[in-house]
């Protein structure tokens, strides 16, 4: 991965955890394509749970190359 695509990758997250964090609701959650009203706490939580996944698989990416 060169390290553009690694800067990319990275901003994506930063800008997804900013958007998570600024939104105001209603908080609405679609997965498997059902949508679920969720708490604040539970929207913020599932983003962070997929920043983290991602930040995961770029270590192991980063480690591989």
């Amino acid at each position: 991965m060169s390290p553009s695509d690694l800067s990319a990758r990275l901003e994506d997250n930063v800008k997804i955890l900013e958007s998570a964090r600024d939104f105001r609701g209603p908080f609405v959650l679609e997965i498997n394509g059902i949508k679920t009203i969720v708490s604040r706490a539970q929207f913020l939580e599932f983003y962070i749970d997929v920043a983290i996944e991602e930040l995961w698989g770029l270590k192991e990416t980063v480690e591989v190359s």
